[in-house]
């Protein structure tokens, strides 16, 4: 076999390597590599969206959140508290039906009437709703009735006025005296009423939004940096495109560092 030949063999062996790395796609290092090719842009990305997430917070509106809790303790017929596991368990349960009962229509169409009485407050019950969670404290027969606006003052009223409504009208009672829910009537009672509310803060989650963001925002930038780019980058890339071995390369000297290194030496 002659020279050219083995000569052959091996510009074949590496087209083949070269071929089957750009197949296997981007390696590893090769990743790092763009990300440190980019690093400053990268961190510039993911700072701008950080300040952006932070931006947002600022500018949103502001809401405010009171809580009113009521307690949930059946009684006998006397009226005397019982105390054994099975009340226990039947709290448990009509614990569950309060809380879809307080978000019911018949409790918030009197609370929206109530509150345009009493401090001229004009939400629909549709407003309650979607502003009102209702809740149990974790193992306990506590049920909290949140509400959520933009004043703090609104929101105490207004959870007051949910909790006031909805133990009247679970104790509603017919012409008869029989009451109109039986299930629930005389089980359930204020315990704390709401205090004025307290502001509900989204910092972290708006910031981290905006960070995340910024970060895709980073790799899309990186990413086509890099799929735009045609330029050789390797002396191997050329022998692969165009077929023709490189004989040598030229250096690249940064002239103007080199004088700004000479000029702080004479300045010593």
């Amino acid at each position: 076999m002659s020279n050219n030949d083995v000569n052959n063999l091996n510009s074949d062996s590496k087209m083949n390597k070269e071929v089957n790395k750009e197949e296997e796609g981007l390696s590893l290092r090769d990743l790092f590599g763009i990300i440190r090719k980019h690093i400053l842009v990268i961190l510039i990305f993911i700072f701008a969206g950080g300040l952006i997430g932070l931006g947002v917070d600022f500018i949103l509106p502001k809401s405010y959140s009171s809580t009113a809790t009521m307690l949930v303790s059946p009684s006998n017929e006397d009226g005397s508290n019982t105390s054994n596991v099975n009340e226990y368990q039947y709290s448990s349960y009509i614990s569950k039906t309060y809380i879809v009962f307080i978000t019911q229509d018949v409790v918030l169409d009197k609370v929206s009437e109530d509150l345009d009485v009493a401090y001229g407050y004009t939400f629909t019950t549709k407003d309650l709703f979607d502003k009102t969670s209702v809740s149990l404290e974790s193992s306990s027969l506590v049920v909290k009735v949140t509400f959520t606006t933009n004043d703090a003052i609104v929101a105490k009223n207004v959870a007051n006025m949910i909790s006031k409504n909805a133990v009247l009208i679970s104790n509603t009672v017919d012409a008869n005296s029989v009451p109109a829910y039986k299930l629930l009537y005389g089980n359930i009672a204020v315990l704390s009423e709401a205090k004025t509310g307290t502001k509900d803060s989204h910092l972290l989650r708006d910031v981290g939004i905006g960070l995340a963001v910024g970060l895709v925002g980073a790799v899309i930038y990186a990413w086509l940096k890099e799929a735009l780019d045609n330029g050789f980058k390797s002396s191997d890339e050329v022998e692969k495109v165009l077929g023709i071995p490189v004989l040598s390369e030229i250096p690249f000297y940064d002239v103007e560092s080199i004088r700004n290194k000479k000029g702080s030496k004479h300045n010593e």
